[in-house]
């Protein structure tokens, strides 16, 4: 049985971060990692908590957005495309989802985390690099919180671009795509747990980023 007395414990520290966790603090365009971790006795800001919705069950969890209730999962696949990815979510009646606030980040990060462990690894989101910025790497027209944008016609703002420091840069001009950083340490990488880099689409697994390869997306659609 996988981790049958460690996962529990790991599962109630994670849930816990996520639920309790202050509101993250940004010094520039980087996440305070510190504040993304703290739990504070008495938060500032609570997170609110998903609201119940009709999902259909089976994994799906609702979250309450702006534009209408929308219904979360996150799938498991090693070595997937970005392409791939959302085909997959399609043929759930789903797309990649975006993340309207820090409360799903977190609470996607905290799923990732405990669907792969003990490994840590990338999963594949519902955003995408605007093309008036997939040419350039940061300029002022091109900056963290606009040269992205979601996919999956529902999350709207920056308040889930949560990206790790120094992202997105484009990278030798073909970072179009993002994942999510999912490990139980703070820092994988070098990259903040938790928070979104942006990489090729067609990323795929190397000896150079096992650590951080691609193991599975996150598909969003509306409750019903």
């Amino acid at each position: 049985m996988k981790h049958r007395f460690l996962l529990p414990f790991l599962t109630i520290i994670l849930l816990f971060r996520a639920s309790k966790a202050t509101v993250l603090e940004k010094k520039g365009q980087c996440v305070d990692v510190d504040a993304y971790f703290a739990v504070p006795d008495e938060p500032e800001q609570p997170i609110q908590r998903d609201q119940p919705g009709n999902c259909g069950g089976d994994g799906w969890t609702n979250f309450t957005r702006p534009s209408g209730e929308w219904c979360i999962k996150i799938f498991y696949e090693d070595d997937i495309t970005q392409a791939a990815a959302e085909k997959e979510c399609q043929a759930q009646g789903a797309t990649l989802s975006g993340f309207q606030n820090m409360m799903e980040v977190q609470w996607a990060a905290a799923m990732s985390t405990i669907g792969i462990y003990p490994r840590t690894g990338s999963i594949w989101v519902g955003l995408k690099r605007r093309e008036d910025c997939l040419n350039v790497g940061r300029t002022k027209n091109c900056t963290g919180m606009n040269s992205f944008q979601w996919t999956d016609r529902s999350a709207s703002g920056t308040d889930g671009m949560l990206w790790s420091c120094g992202q997105p840069d484009n990278s030798r001009l073909y970072q179009h795509c993002a994942v999510l950083q999912a490990s139980p340490i703070s820092y994988l990488a070098g990259f903040q747990t938790g928070t979104l880099d942006d990489v090729s689409c067609e990323l795929k697994r190397t000896n150079k980023n096992m650590l951080r390869a691609v193991v599975g997306y996150v598909c969003g659609r509306r409750a019903q």
